[in-house]
């Protein structure tokens, strides 16, 4: 009697490689949830109520100090949206939110120009939340990690615009999420770049003291907290890129500055506070209310006119090749 090759049974050799691959499989689909999860714990931030009231402040002073919300030469595009495209997926405009948090921009925007399809992602669940009943119908918000990989198609967007995600990127993954944008934006599409970095300029001794601390605090997470000052050259050093456009401005937080330093020290200030889980004991702080506290008189330092201390923004607008 003749076995059938199509039914015999598997060799002990053959079961062995077979559940080889399978958990290499296995453990090649874990890798993104793993890096995910650690790239999370690198972030000092919440992801609360809080936080995205502060997120909202901020994102209303950075459009106060740069006039205002975006600067790629899109206008005109987001205006006319997609349009009629008689079926044809590809005469949609879109734009994607990268790193959206509580999706202030994101819902702005698509208030703004409603014929043009809006994506705001973040590798925070909070990204937005669902999307509100008030929300237009041109937006959506989706959990995204731009640092191992989105799921968005190749040259997907005409505007991917990405703000303030220094503390969220590790020091070494800034190449491959710069690469990531490219992919999944247009030829000839934009991305635009808004971020900061955590010197305190002609700060007083108590803050330039504090400032110190907490730098080299974000640093042990394995975070560059000074990575924001150097975007325009990862920008120029990533193929098939051409920044169009750059600029930077102080955003003051001293006392004398009036209502820009009000909200420039506000915004820091929240951030710090906020992020004192994280900070008092990368700190060696004795405790998160010590932590606060001196988070405050650091700040206080700024009520009075003899240190006009200052942080920056920069913002890089490029195009796609």
């Amino acid at each position: 009697m003749t076995s059938d090759p199509t039914t015999a049974p598997a060799s002990t050799t053959d079961l062995a490689v077979s559940r080889g691959e399978e958990a290499a499989a296995a453990a090649a689909a874990h890798q993104p949830q793993l890096q995910q999860q650690q790239q999370k714990q690198l972030y000092v931030l919440p992801s609360d109520a809080v936080e995205r009231d502060r997120l909202t402040l901020q994102h209303t002073q950075i459009a106060s100090l740069f006039g205002g919300i975006f600067h790629a030469p899109v206008a005109a595009l987001l205006e006319r949206g997609g349009g009629d495209d008689g079926g044809k997926e590809d005469a949609a405009v879109r734009v994607l939110d990268m790193g959206c948090g509580g999706g202030v921009w994101t819902r702005e925007m698509a208030a703004a120009f409603p014929k043009t399809e809006f994506v705001g992602a973040d590798i925070m669940s909070y990204a937005g939340g669902a999307v509100f009943e008030s929300d237009p119908p041109n937006l959506r918000f989706v959990t995204e990690n731009v640092v191992t990989g989105t799921s968005f198609p190749d040259h997907h967007f005409d505007l991917t615009f990405q703000r303030l995600l220094f503390l969220g990127i590790p020091s070494g993954g800034w190449d491959a999420t710069l690469k990531e944008l490219v992919r999944v934006t247009k030829p000839g599409g934009y991305i635009e770049f808004v971020e900061t970095d955590m010197e305190i300029y002609d700060a007083g001794p108590i803050l330039r003291q504090f400032n110190l601390e907490c730098s080299d605090a974000v640093r042990k997470l394995g975070v560059d907290p000074f990575a924001g000052r150097t975007i325009a050259t990862l920008v120029r050093n990533t193929a098939g890129l051409e920044v169009v456009d750059e600029a930077s401005v102080a955003a003051p937080v001293w006392a004398g500055a009036g209502a820009q330093g009000a909200v420039g020290r506000a915004n820091l200030e929240a951030a710090l506070v906020a992020a004192k889980t994280h900070m008092a004991r990368l700190t060696g702080a004795a405790s998160e209310a010590e932590f606060e506290a001196r988070t405050r008189a650091a700040f206080d330092e700024c009520g009075v006119d003899t240190y006009k201390a200052y942080y920056k923004y920069y913002r890089v607008v490029a195009r796609v090749a």
